[in-house]
């Protein structure tokens, strides 16, 4: 049990703001953190909801709205899946064969491309908000709510059935502690988010999570390919690509009625 709770504490206070004590990982620790990882967005989602119906009651204009909500998930999640695709993004860019490209990820600094490729996401996630709330139907921000457990789930997902493509760093080390019993807890929460976004966001919840299911496959194919694994800024970018493309995807079952 004590194993079971400090995997929790772990992945709560690494993936979240949330104010719990900060805990150095261990190897013990590491077992179940996965496992946990879809309940670090749902807390991320009641921090996004708690805004959006504040903002709703204070009647603020729905761009205003879209701005809040969007900095709300980002302040709750710390930002450290928009750091791995921030590092992601300039090893893609840099063009450089795949050691060099994982020397890149390594690196602290932010380069032009991370700078531009964050600008890009951002920019998206916030129309795409501003979209579904111009459209006035709670039944879509319902689904968008759901998207951080259901974004993690298939992002843990896929750190943890990817052998790592580094021999040292934290995705080695959980990745060597996972086990079947994180597997199936995580698809458990996959099956559950996914059945939540599609009742709420009925054909256009469909595409979304095959789109996404294609999406995290193709991707895990291309990181076997090129990198021969998974590491943790790849996930992170893969996260973040989920969510965008999501986001979008609701936002366009709005403005085309027709289509969904």
């Amino acid at each position: 049990m004590k194993k079971i709770m400090d995997s929790l504490i772990l992945a709560m206070s690494m993936f979240t703001t949330c104010p719990l004590p900060r805990r150095e990982y261990d190897s013990s620790s590491l077992s179940y953190m996965m496992a946990f990882f879809p309940l670090t967005g749902l807390y991320i989602a009641a921090i996004g909801a708690a805004v959006y119906y504040l903002s709703a009651w204070l009647e603020i204009s729905s761009i205003l709205r879209a701005a809040l909500i969007l900095l709300a998930l980002i302040a709750a999640s710390g930002g450290i899946h928009l750091d791995g695709f921030a590092d992601a993004a300039d090893a893609f860019f840099s063009r450089r064969d795949a050691e060099k490209m994982l020397e890149i990820m390594h690196d602290v600094h932010l380069g032009a491309f991370a700078v531009l490729a964050l600008f890009s996401v951002l920019l998206l996630q916030f129309a795409a908000l501003q979209s579904i709330l111009t459209g006035a139907e709670q039944r879509l921000m319902a689904a968008a709510f759901i998207l951080p457990v259901f974004s993690r789930s298939l992002s843990g997902l896929y750190s943890i059935s990817l052998p790592s493509a580094r021999s040292d760093g934290m995705h080695y080390d959980y990745r060597q502690k996972s086990s079947g019993t994180v597997r199936s807890i995580l698809i458990a929460f996959l099956l559950l988010s996914s059945g939540g976004i599609i009742l709420f966001a009925h054909y256009s919840g469909v595409i979304t999570v095959v789109l996404a299911a294609l999406l995290s496959w193709f991707f895990a194919r291309f990181s076997l390919r090129k990198f021969a694994g998974a590491t943790g800024d790849l996930a992170g970018f893969l996260l973040v690509l989920l969510e965008t493309t999501a986001l979008l995807t609701l936002a366009l079952s709005h403005s085309l009625p027709a289509w969904f």
